[in-house]
């Protein structure tokens, strides 16, 4: 299984610019698990992942960390993460 993990916080203006980025790919790639953690509410969870900024996409393959990028991205690049 794939997994998206999505680093983020409310505040985080290039978050919000992602996220529609981030909804679109999702959507058309039904088959990767996504998941939004707002680094406010769970930081155990980035801290375990050594999340220093946002926005970090991370991506979760066969139980691994396969790719991780940090900062706005294109669509283009947030495709490039799986690749």
């Amino acid at each position: 299984m794939t997994e998206l993990l999505h680093f983020t916080a409310d505040w985080c203006q290039p978050c919000k610019k992602i996220k529609p980025l981030i909804d679109e790919y999702i959507s058309n790639n039904p088959d990767i698990k996504y998941t939004r953690i707002d680094i406010e509410e769970d930081f155990d969870t980035a801290k375990y992942y050594n999340v220093m900024s946002i926005p970090t996409l991370i991506v979760i393959k066969d139980n691994m960390v396969y790719n991780r990028h940090t900062g706005m991205a294109t669509p283009e690049k947030i495709a490039s993460l799986f690749e």
